[in-house]
C-alpha cells in the first residue's frame, strides 16, 4: 500500500489516484498530527468492483468517522465488508484496525483517547 502525508501531499495527487483517509499520526509534545492516506491506482480495482466503487470508498470513510466515534459494532461490520476491496491493499490496515478495536473491547479505551496514533519519539 502506497501512502501519502498530509493534506498538502494528497492535493498534489489530485484526482489521479483513489485517496482515502488511514490513520492521523503525530509526536507527542511536537506539531499538529498529520492525516495519512492510502493511494489507490486504477490496477488495483477490479472490472467487477467498478460499478460499487463509490459505494466502497464511501464505506471506507464511514469506517473513519465510526471508529472516531468509537462505534465498533458498525467498524467491525464494515470491515467485513471492505477486506479484499481495492485488490487487498488496505486489508493489512483493516487487519490493524480489527486488532485495534478487539483491544479496546477487552482493555478500555486508553485514557484521553482521540483517534490519534501518538508516537513518544516519532519513530
Amino acid at each position: 500500500m502506497n501512502v501519502v502525508f498530509g493534506d498538502e501531499q494528497r492535493a498534489k495527487i489530485g484526482d489521479k489516484y483513489i485517496t482515502l483517509r488511514l490513520d492521523k499520526v503525530g509526536v507527542k509534545n511536537e506539531l499538529d498530527p498529520t492525516q495519512l492516506y492510502a493511494v489507490i491506482g486504477a490496477d488495483s480495482v477490479s472490472l467487477g468492483d467498478m460499478p460499487v466503487l463509490d459505494k466502497t470508498i464511501e464505506l471506507h470513510e464511514k469506517l473513519i468517522d465510526n471508529y472516531l466515534e468509537q462505534d465498533w459494532n458498525y467498524c467491525e461490520q464494515a470491515l467485513t465488508h471492505l477486506k479484499g476491496k481495492f485488490g487487498g491493499e488496505l486489508d493489512s490496515f483493516y487487519n490493524i484496525m480489527s486488532d485495534r478495536i478487539r483491544q479496546y473491547r477487552l482493555q478500555g479505551i486508553p485514557p484521553n483517547w482521540d483517534g490519534v496514533h501518538w508516537s513518544e519519539t516519532g519513530n
